[in-house]
């Protein structure tokens, strides 16, 4: 609370113990983090107010003003709920990384995983059926149309009827594209402590 915040919360490390939360879980909370860029959470000027419920720590003077959990009992998710009550307040709500220190294993069955990211999904897209509609693209096209191009142009450029030169300019491009994808897809498991043969 030096830093002049009334709220600070802490973006958590999740457990990877059940299959779902290996291959779904960082794809998922790095969706999340897209929606909610920690540089546009915590500047001041035109800041986009997230918070993590497993972790809240507010001054009392701002909890009290919000009115407490009193405040947000209507939400459903108190944590983002607390957060755009602390902005439409003045005050200033700072999220930090947890870098490993706190740990959470979030649902322990798929149904509850499952229900459960839904649940924060809808309510990090305001309920915005626009804004959900703009996730779900977002995620299509990093999990379906970058493999699907990769398998269209590793077959075309095995089994298609072009000039060599083509077929080696093909190779490049699709080795490129692997790169950059499972690069991408490294930083994403790494971030989020998930084993790398999960990728």
């Amino acid at each position: 609370l030096s830093m002049g915040a009334g709220l600070v919360s802490i973006l958590s490390s999740l457990t990877s113990r059940h299959f779902f939360e290996w291959c779904i879980q960082p794809t998922l909370s790095m969706s999340l983090i897209t929606l909610y860029p920690l540089r546009r959470v915590n500047r001041d000027v035109g800041q986009r107010p997230f918070a993590n419920g497993q972790f809240l720590l507010f001054s009392r003077s701002q909890y009290e003003a919000i009115g407490g959990h009193a405040g947000v009992k209507d939400a459903i998710l108190e944590d983002i709920a607390f957060a755009r009550a602390v902005a439409a307040d003045g005050g200033r709500a700072r999220v930090l990384r947890s870098d490993g220190m706190l740990r959470v294993a979030m649902y322990g069955t798929l149904e509850a995983f499952r229900r459960g990211w839904q649940r924060i999904f809808i309510e990090a897209c305001n309920r915005r059926p626009g804004r959900m509609f703009k996730t779900g693209v977002r995620q299509a096209i990093f999990g379906l149309l970058i493999p699907s191009s990769i398998i269209g142009l590793a077959s075309l450029a095995t089994f298609g009827d072009i000039p060599t030169h083509d077929v080696i300019a093909s190779w490049s491009v699709i080795a490129m594209i692997c790169l950059l994808w499972i690069s991408s897809l490294w930083v994403t498991y790494t971030i989020n402590g998930a084993p790398k043969w999960s990728i």
